[in-house]
């Protein structure tokens, strides 16, 4: 009988304890998580949306975590505080979107002056190009997918540590998975992104100024004038800059209105000439261009943050916009194929209006000419959304965020001048340095960092971990050997 008042009495003790939790594949001791400036401001930088045409309005601004009416710096230092969740943010549901503002949202960011290139890559690549752009399309919709997964897995962890929405971005989503080296890795990748994304839209920019004024401005006169105009937009408040967002909008129309336009014009196609199947040896630069035109990542955690219902709506306005972009693309790289071949120039906006040889259609001059200014207006407005974050963080890194009107002044011009001076030896590789972004910067942000933090925190099936290695293999390909090509490339054009 002793024995069993023991065993009853264990047995009441084991069930007055607190269950024990089941530790799953997400790490439980990965320490102190605290925001930084130098994190602050790459999440008010990541929502500039570097190769997207998406519209930067008051509602957006606040779902990325910024105040368009706040000076840089301001919006820096908001951001690092925040760290206590608060209800009254969390429940204003009026202020967060609905599936189709998000898709919506997401559609704008994904199309952009990525397609100035699509018709240059599918020219080099040949018709296959078709097909490698809806399995570039495929991948990034599906690694998108998984960052809502792992935005839903990480927000029990994102509390544990007091982060307010704001906080739980793209540096703790590494954080979660890999411990601080996994949060300095995310950040790194980060910021080289948007600062290669800098230097290859400084590119573009002095070449469609070059296209609008051939006689005035050279590329390199172009990406310097471009360098001292984003200077000066450093210092008007980001409401200001939000004004000129229509212009991405406008821009992707009238480039694809402008190219069935001229197409029509034109004596003769180039697939009346010859089409090209597929080039093996320009696959990689193709690829590389194709990822870049889906450079946005970054700003997806703060997509799904700004859900009325996440949980529900997030994976399907990630397939409608996937698909709409990636179609987008297609129809245009198609139509150019078609119409250009391999004549298609870098940026088609040197194709609009001209024959096959480059001669002008008479009477159709201006539409190379409208569609370029509003490329080069949507572009000019963007490069300091970018460079705004990167330069406030740096000025934290180098102390100076305190100091005075001189100090900082002259940082800023040291930053756009280098950046600038970059863009003007890379003027001669615009298509190179846009696959150099793709592939090196895009295949992290886009493929490796999704599908390895999904691998470390998710439990995933085994149909879905044999997904994940076989694209974890492409991707390391394009890495590695398309940057490598692409790199080789720039060598040899300068």
């Amino acid at each position: 009988s002793t024995e069993m008042a023991e065993a009853s009495t264990s047995t009441m003790e084991k069930q007055l304890l607190p269950p024990v939790r089941r530790k799953s594949k997400l790490q439980v001791e990965v320490g102190e998580y605290q925001k930084n400036h130098f994190e602050a401001a790459l999440n008010m930088a990541s929502a500039a949306t570097p190769t997207g045409s998406r519209m930067l309005t008051r509602r957006g601004s606040k779902m990325a975590g910024f105040d368009l009416d706040m000076s840089p710096a301001e919006n820096v230092t908001q951001l690092h505080l925040q760290r206590t969740p608060t209800s009254a943010i969390a429940d204003d549901v009026a202020s967060k979107t609905t599936l189709n503002e998000t898709t919506v949202n997401a559609s704008l960011t994904l199309i952009g002056c990525g397609v100035l290139g699509v018709p240059y890559a599918f020219g080099q690549a040949g018709l296959v190009s078709g097909v490698m752009m809806l399995l570039v399309a495929g991948i990034c919709g599906w690694t998108a997918i998984l960052i809502g997964r792992l935005m839903s897995a990480t927000k029990p962890l994102a509390l544990e540590h007091g982060l307010s929405d704001d906080g739980h971005d793209w540096p703790f989503l590494g954080f979660a998975a890999f411990g601080d080296a996994g949060r300095a890795f995310c950040s790194a990748v980060f910021v080289s992104e948007l600062w290669f994304c800098m230097v290859a839209l400084l590119v573009i920019n002095g070449i469609n100024l070059n296209i609008i004024c051939p006689k005035q401005l050279t590329v390199a006169q172009g990406i310097i004038l471009s360098g001292v105009v984003s200077f000066l937009f450093l210092f008007p408040s980001a409401k200001l800059l939000a004004y000129f967002s229509v212009f991405g909008i406008l821009s992707t129309v009238l480039a694809l209105g402008s190219l069935i336009w001229s197409a029509e014009a034109m004596r003769l196609w180039q697939m009346q000439i010859e089409v090209d199947i597929v080039n093996v040896e320009n696959v990689p630069l193709a690829l590389g261009i194709f990822q870049f035109c889906f450079v946005a990542h970054s700003i997806f955690p703060s997509m799904y943050r700004g859900m009325q219902n996440p949980s529900r709506d997030y994976n399907r306005a990630m397939v409608r916009s996937f698909i709409f972009a990636g179609l987008f693309y297609l129809v245009v790289g198609t139509i150019a194929f078609l119409v250009y071949g391999k004549h298609a120039q870098s940026s088609f906006m040197a194709n609009l209006g001209r024959e096959l040889d480059l001669n002008e259609i008479p009477g159709k001059s201006f539409l190379y000419i409208i569609c370029s200014a509003c490329f080069v207006i949507n572009l000019q407005a963007t490069f300091p959304m970018i460079a705004m974050g990167l330069i406030a963080a740096s000025e934290n890194a180098l102390n100076i965020a305190k100091s005075g009107l001189v100090p900082r002044m002259l940082w800023k011009a040291t930053f756009m001048g280098v950046t600038a001076a970059v863009a003007v030896e890379l003027r001669r590789c615009m298509s190179p340095v846009q696959s150099l972004v793709g592939c090196f910067c895009a295949t992290n942000t886009c493929l490796l960092l999704p599908m390895l933090c999904s691998l470390k925190i998710l439990q995933l099936g085994v149909a879905s971990k044999a997904m994940v290695v076989v694209m974890l293999v492409y991707g390391f390909y394009i890495l590695i050997y398309g940057s490598y090509t692409n790199l080789q490339t720039i060598v040899k054009m300068l």
